[in-house]
């Protein structure tokens, strides 16, 4: 939320861009005002601005969520050829038939 939030600068457009509704990240950004003890977005004139405490953010929270990803991403790499896993498929008679035809 706080890295859509970051992004977009703007509570309608970071909701949907993590799919959620506006009503429940206006939520989050209340429960993120108040961790923080203070306000993340301030009205100038037509648009709103970020704080400077929440423009510190920006990085350290792109770099924590990039880590993240990074770690999630690491995967072992699958090489049928040398793997020793068995795979067991399930399939009716009617799909059976049709792969020996």
């Amino acid at each position: 939320m706080l890295d859509a939030l970051l992004i977009e600068k703007n509570i309608t457009k970071a909701a949907k861009s993590i799919h959620l509704s506006q009503p429940i990240t206006s939520g989050a950004l209340a429960r993120l005002r108040e961790y923080f003890d203070g306000k993340l977005l301030v009205r100038v004139s037509f648009t709103m601005v970020l704080t400077p405490l929440v423009e510190s953010l920006d990085k350290p929270v792109y770099h924590i969520l990039m880590q993240i990803q990074a770690t999630v991403e690491k995967c072992p790499d699958f090489d049928a050829y040398t793997s020793d896993r068995q795979f067991k498929f399930m399939l009716s008679d009617y799909t059976s038939n049709c792969i020996h035809a």
